[in-house]
């Protein structure tokens, strides 16, 4: 309970002690008595110091992760890896350099990981969706999972074929449906999206510093679809996006995406202790905390006689945004 004077519009302050404008009501010190005080209309109900009960500890909530089952993952091979890799476009313009690099250490990692791995390459619109829909139609019994890498342009919640038509993310994450894909039903069914989900960038312009490698986007629009959910409305997905809905995200032309770079590197290096939700936590805090800076030279032109121009880099801060409804823990 406060103790120092209080100021009231209109009233008069005394140590302790609330007073109204008017003389007639009478002076309470606060926090020793629950007679009412009038303030314009107002009631005030002063607790006192000594009737306040001290708040029990809530009880200890914690679950250990122990306490939480798991996804069996002891086929083996634990499933398909299937990998869509748009790299080269019909319009040149579009071409994806570096993503080549994503697809090697995607294979790299999962195959480590006992998974098949089947990879695709440069596929239109339509061959996306008939290559998923040919893999909803295999029989899974015999495997425990599924995980899917779609390496393209996109918008919000699509993805491009190399004919830059959209597909909407949740038709393709649809086909594997327990009502489409019985075999895979109460497994779980990874997709990893290396493609932009909008236009945004986080940007912070900060002062000229170390140059690094040439950064580009993901992200070419040339038609919008109205955008649908990308998970099914049932259990046992999750989908990892390599930004926020929005926003874009960054691949280097020499190395590949910084999304597939850490997420790759996080499950060679934590998979065997800990579960895929902890890393992509770990994903997540990788891909934020990557520095992404392109200098930019800012011209002299009106500015003072004889000023040199000057350059300026703009900083990029990129964040990855996994979608979970995995219901049980995942180790790969």
């Amino acid at each position: 309970m406060e103790t120092e004077p209080i100021n009231v519009t209109q009233g008069q302050k005394t140590h302790g002690f609330l007073t109204s404008s008017n003389s007639q009501a009478p002076r309470v010190p606060i926090g020793h008595t629950n007679v009412d005080v009038s303030m314009h209309g107002a009631r005030i109900h002063p607790v006192p110091l000594e009737s306040r009960q001290p708040i029990e500890d809530a009880p200890d909530t914690n679950i250990m992760t122990n306490d939480i089952p798991s996804y069996k993952m002891t086929a083996d091979p634990r499933g398909f890896c299937i990998i869509i890799n748009n790299e080269n476009f019909i319009d040149e313009n579009k071409n994806r350099r570096g993503s080549d690099k994503d697809v090697e250490r995607l294979i790299r990692t999962f195959t480590n990981r006992k998974f098949l791995v089947q990879r695709f390459d440069d596929l239109r619109a339509s061959g996306i969706t008939s290559i998923l829909k040919e893999f909803s139609t295999r029989d899974h019994t015999m495997y425990d999972a599924l995980v899917v890498c779609i390496l393209s342009h996109g918008d919000i919640n699509t993805i491009q074929g190399t004919d830059s038509i959209h597909v909407q993310i949740g038709k393709l994450t649809a086909l594997f449906r327990s009502s489409e894909c019985k075999s895979l039903t109460g497994k779980p069914k990874l997709f990893f999206i290396q493609a932009c989900q909008g236009q945004e960038k986080n940007k912070v312009t900060v002062p000229s510093g170390t140059q690094q490698d040439s950064v580009e986007t993901d992200i070419k629009i040339d038609e919008r679809q109205k955008p649908t959910p990308p998970i099914p409305g049932e259990p046992d997905f999750l989908l990892g996006f390599a930004c926020v809905p929005g926003y874009v995200s960054y691949r280097r032309r020499s190395t590949g995406s910084i999304y597939i770079e850490k997420l790759t590197n996080a499950i060679d290096r934590l998979a065997d202790r800990c579960d895929l939700s902890t890393i992509l936590l770990q994903v997540n805090h990788d891909v934020s905390d990557e520095k992404l800076e392109i200098p930019v030279e800012i011209s002299a032109q009106g500015s003072i006689a004889g000023q040199q121009p000057s350059q300026q880099v703009n900083r990029f801060i990129a964040c990855s945004a996994p979608l979970n409804a995995l219901r049980r823990q995942l180790f790969l």
